[in-house]
């Protein structure tokens, strides 16, 4: 992955849209080819990124945004993130609200 540069999303979509763009075709072909149980080893790398570069828990848009949808914990928010970029690409449902029921269960 590419760095995400100085765009800040400010919605789910914008950041499903912006992770699209920096990815490198072979990630975006291994990370969607991942189960879903799986998907909590990206937490580390893919996850860090997010959180380093959108800024998470410091106000940015994105972090008004997911507190706005009631979510004001930074990891749920990589969470879903991950969780919706993964549907998105395998043409699943990936809508916050879609996606937040389920991360309970998926990042343990």
């Amino acid at each position: 992955m590419q760095k995400l540069g100085n765009f800040n999303p400010t919605n789910l979509v914008e950041a499903l849209n912006a992770l699209t763009t920096a990815s490198h075709p072979d990630g975006i072909e291994t990370f969607s080819s991942t189960l879903e149980a799986e998907l909590y080893k990206y937490i580390p790398s893919l996850g860090k990124t997010i959180s380093t570069e959108w800024k998470l828990g410091m106000k940015s848009h994105i972090d008004v945004y997911f507190r706005n949808q009631g979510i004001d914990n930074p990891s749920h928010v990589i969470q879903i993130i991950i969780l919706a970029f993964h549907r998105k690409l395998n043409n699943e449902p990936c809508s916050i609200e879609t996606v937040k029921k389920d991360i309970t269960n998926l990042f343990k």
